[in-house]
């Protein structure tokens, strides 16, 4: 039971850690020593299971206590194990989901720069402004790649997010044709862009209010959602060994 216990306290740590807490680097390691352990407590149990022949009173209670502390050990890893393994995958998500993030950031500042180069429509500005928009474009087919990876990494409802980063791919179209416009001396084609553009940008403010106050709270809402009844199930269980434990220490006379 003790040496199974430095993969058993290294998974409740993960287990027990927040989100923002979890090192999910970890996380393979544990769940791969898992089968070994499972291995020792199913002995532990046995041993116990057998210590109990020929006694009663306090040695009785403690061999139960010992096989009891076995399996809700077996018991913990398991759930441990399920936990971890999708916690991992939210995490993931969460890491990718913030990168993609900062290239939408990225491209918004870019369109935002573009925008100022042309209210002075001379070649030279219009160049300029062109070459950020496309820019702005790399980035946010980078972001919309990254985003598909999200999603099949960890399913949540990511449906503002997916929403702006689709109006701010229109918004760079329109303000690349308005460009493109500018250069040939279409007036109409320009301004017809431009005002669509404008749209755009409206829109993408609109749903920019609409967003989660961080890129994470999405995959977090549905980890809860979807782990709740293991948490809980997992925390029983490790109360249920804890009470083992104490018994077996005052049976044993060991301390802590």
């Amino acid at each position: 039971l003790t040496s199974a216990d430095e993969v058993v306290l290294a998974a409740d740590e993960l287990v027990v850690a927040s989100f923002d807490d979890l090192d999910e680097s970890k996380i393979p390691d544990v769940i791969g020593k898992i089968p070994d352990v499972d291995v020792k407590l199913s002995a532990a149990k046995s041993f116990a299971e057998s210590a109990k022949e020929g006694v009663s009173g306090d040695d009785e209670k403690a061999a139960d206590q010992l096989a009891a502390s076995a399996e809700a050990r077996k018991t913990m890893l398991e759930l441990a194990e399920a936990i971890l393994t999708e916690e991992q995958a939210a995490k993931q998500a969460s890491n990718l989901m913030a990168s993609c993030w900062e290239n939408v950031l990225s491209a918004d500042a870019l369109l935002r720069e573009a925008a100022e180069l042309v209210t002075d429509t001379n070649e030279e500005n219009t160049r300029a402004s062109q070459k950020k928009c496309e820019q702005a474009r790399e980035l946010l087919t980078q972001a919309s790649s990254q985003f598909e990876q999200v999603q099949a990494l960890y399913p949540a409802d990511y449906g503002p997010f997916d929403d702006y980063i689709a109006v701010r791919q229109q918004s760079i179209a329109y303000a690349i044709a308005s460009d493109e416009a500018i250069y040939v001396q279409d007036k109409a084609t320009a301004d017809s862009n431009n005002e669509k553009y404008n749209e755009c940008d409206a829109a993408a403010a609109a749903l920019a209010a609409k967003l989660p106050k961080t890129t994470e709270a999405p995959i977090v809402a549905a980890l809860d959602e979807s782990l709740g009844d293991s948490r809980q199930q997992y925390m029983e269980i490790r109360s249920q060994a804890a009470a083992c434990d104490a018994f077996l220490r005052d049976y044993l006379g060991i301390g802590g």
